[in-house]
């Protein structure tokens, strides 16, 4: 997939490890390393100014260990509390909105669910939204 320059922007990425991590507006590209343990990021509650902002998330170890995006403040992904990945180079792309009835959540946009076999600069994963590109 090519999207005209103008649409493309250098993504911020985080890596983080084991534990919780209290995922921040700052925050774009999350490359999580569960080789430790569970690793948690946590998302922000969501506010008016994050509607139609999106995170993306990624398991980058080939542990069991489970990568869980969690919703805090009442929030849920698609219905549930937490999002899991549990393979490597598996990610989501999520979506801060409301719905028909005005209620904030979080919804999955997109998702790698076979993972990948390379970096995820290697093109393995591909999100979409309004702040993001293909990686």
């Amino acid at each position: 997939m090519s999207r005209a320059p103008h649409d493309e922007k250098q993504v911020r990425t985080t890596a983080v490890g084991f534990g919780v991590y209290a995922v921040s507006t700052a925050d774009e590209f999350v490359l999580c390393d569960a080789s430790g343990g569970v690793c948690t990021p946590t998302l922000p509650t969501i506010t008016d100014a994050m509607l139609g902002l999106a995170w993306s998330f990624q398991k980058a170890d080939a542990t069991g260990n489970l990568v869980s995006v969690t919703a805090t403040g009442g929030d849920q992904i698609d219905g549930a509390g937490s999002y899991d990945l549990n393979t490597q180079w598996q990610g989501v792309t999520l979506l801060a909105k409301r719905n028909a009835l005005g209620v904030a959540s979080w919804s999955v946009q997109a998702t790698n669910s076979t993972g990948g076999s390379g970096t995820p600069s290697a093109g393995t994963f591909i999100s979409y939204s309004n702040r993001l590109w293909v990686m």
